[in-house]
């Protein structure tokens, strides 16, 4: 990539890979400027202020043209499935962050399908009533997306969720934090008491009644069973109100996503939930070889449909 360097029409270096960054490297063109000397050196170049000045300038000049491609949904949505994987590389343009944001497309849970896009802008301006979070997602696939058990409780309110397929995303969303006053949060870190005040989209089953005090202390032997089982791959057994459906899901201890575990190779433990619900059922007729089946085969299965890194000892087949 670059862009070829003249200095009052003579070529003094073509693809120049100062003058544009790597990010914007799908950018063809030439730069002719009078202020450099004829002679000047490629060593000199890269040392040049007057360089970093062009490129300063370029850049913004470049991005301010994207917004302004962006009006145009159906072209930019060409250039997006053209470039968007080098243009993500931005993420690391602290300078140019907040144009960089308004530039990114994504896939979401208001789609019917991949090829679905929507900016941050849209997102927000769909939010419910004093949401100041913006929730995303990460998967191999969008069918795989829509089976993490993560994804429940953001259905039953109606919120929704950006879906990140590539890896470089996870970096894109660290990088930027916030857009617009409005907090980047992956669904498996998502503070679950604010998320539970926004009313259910869809009508929903009675609130679970409070445990006995019986069914209290069968839940922490089951949890503590659990963990027993489970041994260091977890940190803690606990229970659970994001889930709905599924019996159990995994969450990082440290705040980090698991598609970042994978991509890391941090290979750190993760927190293991519990739907309340599962448990009781399984707590009302399992035995000894049940309960031991349901933990790992539970966990792995997790695993498995998660991002996390896949344990090489894992000693059950995923049905």
């Amino acid at each position: 990539y670059g862009l070829d360097l003249y200095v009052r029409r003579v070529l003094i270096q073509s693809k120049n890979k100062d003058l544009i960054p790597e990010y914007l490297g799908f950018m063809r063109g030439v730069v002719d400027t009078e202020d450099l000397p004829l002679n000047i050196s490629r060593e000199t170049l890269q040392e040049n202020l007057l360089i970093r000045k062009i490129a300063t300038t370029l850049t913004k000049q470049i991005l301010s043209h994207l917004k302004k491609l962006g009006q145009d949904k159906d072209r930019y949505v060409k250039f997006w499935n053209e470039h968007s994987k080098r243009f993500k590389l931005g993420y690391a343009d602290f300078a140019n962050q907040e144009a960089f944001g308004e530039l990114l497309r994504f896939n979401s849970s208001r789609h019917e399908d991949k090829d679905g896009l929507i900016s941050l802008e849209e997102y927000i301006e769909a939010a419910k009533e004093g949401q100041k979070e913006i929730y995303y997602i990460s998967g191999p696939s969008r069918e795989a997306i829509e089976q993490n058990p993560h994804l429940e409780i953001f259905r039953a309110k109606g919120l929704e969720v950006l879906y990140l397929y590539e890896p470089v995303d996870e970096f894109v969303m660290d990088s930027l934090r916030k857009f617009k006053e409005f907090e980047l949060k992956a669904t498996e870190n998502a503070d679950i008491t604010n998320i539970e005040k926004y009313a259910d989209s869809a009508e929903k089953k009675d609130k679970p009644e409070e445990l006995s005090k019986e069914e209290s202390q069968d839940m922490d032997r089951f949890l503590k069973r659990v963990q027993e089982i489970l041994g260091d791959r977890i940190t803690e057994a606990r229970i659970s109100k994001r889930l709905s459906q599924s019996p159990s899901c995994l969450v990082s201890p440290d705040g980090s996503t698991s598609q970042m575990h994978k991509i890391m190779q941090l290979g750190s433990k993760a927190r293991q939930t519990v739907n309340r619900e599962t448990a009781l059922d399984l707590l009302a007729a399992v035995n000894e070889f049940a309960e031991i089946f349901w933990a790992i085969k539970g966990f792995e299965t997790k695993v498995v449909k998660s991002p996390f890194p896949v344990s090489e000892d894992m000693v059950l087949p995923i049905l």
